[in-house]
This record gives structure tokens, sequence and C-alpha cells, in this order.
């Protein structure tokens, strides 16, 4: 039990305040300031005074957690007091950050190289974080001590970014919570917390499978209720299912995940690819397969979108959408889940991430053209007589009814452009945009996530397949 009541002191107890520095900040309805008064009989009123105890920024990011105190400076030799800061990990828990004593200073752990104290005149105890990790997300209390006076107050360290539902290539409810947090570790992000959850509900979020949050508890937000999640007629909101056995336990993960430190995007490739190409693919390019949380981060931050369904590093097909539109999956923005389907089947490109100060020139796949993989034979050129030995499946193009170019389902799918057949497979491949502009139709996702193994991959055939009639160029 760690000491508290600055009460308990004479005239000479520390005062300490703590506050955010930034005006916009201390305008803000959750930062309405609050003062408590605590009588200490004869000696007088001890005012604590609580600003407002939030700080936001984003991974990668430096901020001052604010911390100041009072004290009188005739009475008190500032070398003898002790400043501390700790990270509240549990409700009785602490996990130290640094510590100073007179000119003594100390950083703990992950923090070590990362924080120093602001020192901005006398009383100021304020801790200045570089290099902001998804980790350092939480509260954080600041304790000022001088022989056995001492005060306290919090901050709590917010981080702008994205939570996303995740359960692994095995399927729903298969996670404990220490498998929950190693799945979202493994994937850029960390278990979410209730507040995070609670705001992404605010925001619209709606998602009728129970995950783990960071301190135990298993969440469900739903802004639409519905009898197949807990009945129609229950009210909307965060469902709680309370504190749950953290090893014999297993539900999904909500995980959350803030700024990246470099670009995710679509790799332009010649043909689709499998898995293991993909991975060479985004190799070759200087990048590697991006995560779901990098995607997540790279469609809330960066905004991207893409109608193109694309391998991620745990083996599941996804594609960002900013702005909702026909055979993209749905009205509403999100990133699209298509499962986990075999990683043998060339159905899909790639979503590649690249760390920021690493833009190594595009490399050749192979062969001496840019989008071929190491290893593989010359490609036959669009509009060239087809080599002998290789396939025709490869050239197979799709078409609708009328006429507008949709997506192949050969050994590499091709899309032409219109008239394509009729004119030999003469005119280049397009991009999923181009298709949409000349009157094709995108991806559509399936209503519900494809089972796994080899029957996720003959659903999502069936799925793009349906959409297709075919013609041999």
């Amino acid at each position: 039990m760690r000491p508290r009541g600055p009460w308990a002191a004479g005239p000479a107890a520390l005062l300490l305040l703590t506050g955010v520095l930034a005006s916009d900040a201390l305008l803000s309805a959750r930062g309405r300031k609050k003062v408590v008064h605590v009588m200490e009989g004869d000696s007088g009123a001890v005012v604590v005074q609580t600003a407002p105890g939030k700080v936001v920024t984003h991974r990668g990011g430096t901020i001052i957690l604010p911390c100041r105190y009072h004290y009188d400076v005739s009475a008190h030799d500032p070398a003898e007091i002790r400043l501390k800061w700790t990270k509240v990990t549990e409700p009785m828990a602490f996990v130290d950050v640094f510590v100073a004593l007179g000119k003594a200073r100390r950083a703990f752990g992950s923090y070590r190289g990362r924080t120093a104290l602001q020192e901005d005149g006398f009383g100021d105890a304020s801790l200045i974080i570089r290099n902001v990790t998804l980790q350092d997300y939480g509260h954080y209390e600041c304790e000022v001590t001088n022989e056995l006076e001492d005060d306290t107050g919090m901050v709590k360290l917010d981080l702008e970014g994205v939570i996303f539902p995740y359960h692994p290539r095995l399927g729903r409810y298969t996670l404990n919570f220490h498998e929950a947090q190693q799945a979202c570790l493994e994937q850029d992000g960390i278990l979410a917390s209730h507040d995070q959850l609670h705001q992404a509900w605010l925001e619209g979020m709606d998602w009728c499978n129970a995950g783990w949050l960071e301190d135990g508890s298993v969440q469900y937000p739903i802004s639409r209720p519905r009898e197949e999640c807990g009945r129609k007629d229950t009210p909307v909101g965060v469902r709680n299912y309370g504190y749950r056995h953290k090893e014999s336990e297993h539900y999904d993960a909500f995980c959350f995940t803030s700024n990246l430190n470099g670009k995710v995007y679509f790799l332009k490739t010649y043909r689709k690819l499998s898995y293991a190409e993909a991975v060479q693919a985004c190799k070759n390019n200087g990048a590697a397969v991006a995560k779901v949380g990098q995607l997540y981060a790279a469609w809330k931050i960066q905004l991207l979108d893409r109608c193109e369904a694309g391998w991620l590093e745990d083996g599941s097909i996804r594609y960002p959408i900013v702005n909702p539109r026909a055979r993209c999956g749905g009205r509403e923005p999100g990133v699209r889940n298509l499962g986990f389907p075999d990683k043998k089947y060339k159905l899909f490109g790639v979503y590649c991430f690249k760390k920021a100060g690493e833009a190594a020139p595009e490399k050749a796949l192979g062969g001496g053209h840019p989008n071929r993989l190491a290893g593989e034979p010359p490609r036959h050129v669009l509009g060239s007589p087809r080599p002998a030995g290789v396939a025709a499946s490869w050239a197979v193009a799709a078409w609708g009814a009328a006429g507008s170019p949709r997506v192949g389902l050969g050994e590499g799918p091709v899309r032409c452009r219109r008239g394509c057949c009729t004119a030999g497979c003469g005119q280049s491949p397009v991009t999923l945009g181009e298709t949409e502009a000349a009157g094709g139709e995108g991806l559509q996702e399936p209503s519900q996530e494809p089972a796994l193994g080899s029957r996720a991959g003959s659903q999502l055939t069936a799925v793009l397949a349906s959409q297709s009639a075919y013609c041999m160029c």
C-alpha cells in the first residue's frame, strides 16, 4: 500500500498541480477544471487542483506529461526533493518510468534514452517522452516527495489511432487472453482499452463478436441491435461480459494501432500471386507484406482507398475502402475482409509496407521484367503470338454480358480493356479503378467471412466466378 495524504503535512506541505499545456485541451469539455478542498483543522485549507489530466499524441511523436508542484523554497532544499514517474498497469500495480533526486537522473526499461524532465523553472516536474510507442499508452503518476511529505498527480497519455477486431486463421473464439495479446502484437497493435473501444463505438463501430481488452475484460460494440447479436430489443452500446479467465476462456481480440512510420501500398504486379509469391514480390520491392494493423492505420490515418483484394502478412485477404462505391463491399467505409484462403491460390494481389527512410528503388522481380517473380518463365506479351509451352489459361479475360471488363480467374487473372477478345488481347491490362471507370464492376465481399482452408478458396472463387463470363484471347 503506497502512502497517501498530502493533508497530513504542516504548512510546508507540497501542493501538486497537474495540467495540460495545450490551450485547446484546456477548453475541451472533457477537461473541465475540478477543485477539491480538503480541510486540515486549524492549519487551514489544502487545495488540490487537477486540470485536464489527459494529453494526446501518436506513435512516433513527442509529448510532455505535465506536472507542477509548489513548495516553500526557504524551508526546503531542492536537492532533497525526489521526483518519480510511474506507469499504472493495474489498479495497484506500477512500473517505474523515471526518477530524479537533486541532479541525479535515471530512466527505466523501455523508457531509457527517450525520457527527460522538462525543468522549466522551479516546481516543474513535467516529463518529456520522445518516440512514443503503442505500449506507452495509459495512466502515469507523478509523485513529489520531500522527507515525509509527498503528493501525487495522475496524467493519461492517449494515442490517436484505430481499433480493429481480429481473429487468426484458426477461426473465431480461439484466443485466450495471452494469445490475444500476442496476436495483436504480431499485427502491429496492442490490446485496446475500454475507453478506446467506447470511443470507436461512439464513432459508429458495430461488431457482433466478443473480444479481449487490455484489462482482461471481454466486450463488443453494437450500434445496430439485431437478433443474432443479443436480441433486437436490447439497447445499443458496448456489451460487457466482464472479467474472464485469462487462461481457459477463448474469444477474439480488439486491437489498437496508431501512426505508421512508413507507407502501405498495393503492389502492381503482372498477374495475381500466391502467398509465397506475394512475400517475395514485396521483398524484391524493398518492403514487407503489410500487417493487418498497418492496413487499418493506412486506411484510417493515411486514407488509403483501394478496391482490390490483397494478401496480408497473416495470410488473410483484405482491402481498404474510404469512399464506398458499387461492387466494393458495401455502403460503409472500412477494411473489407475476405478471410483466409489457401495460400497456394493465385487469385489476389498484395499490400506491402515500406518503412520511412527505406525508399529503395523498385527492383526487378526477375528476368528483367519489373513485375515478374524470380525464377518465373518468360511471360507472353499481350498481342504477340503465344510461345510454345505457355499455358493459355493465364490470358483468360472476364467479360460481362454487356461487354464490360470484369475480373478473370485464370492462373493469373488478367483484366483487358473493352474489345480485348475481338482485338486478340492487344490492349494492355488496366487497374481496377480504370475497370470501374470503363463501366465494369469491382470486388464484391461475401456477406459472411469465408470458412477456413480450401473451402475458403472455393467460396472466394465462386464469388468472383459468379460475376464473370469468360472468353479466351
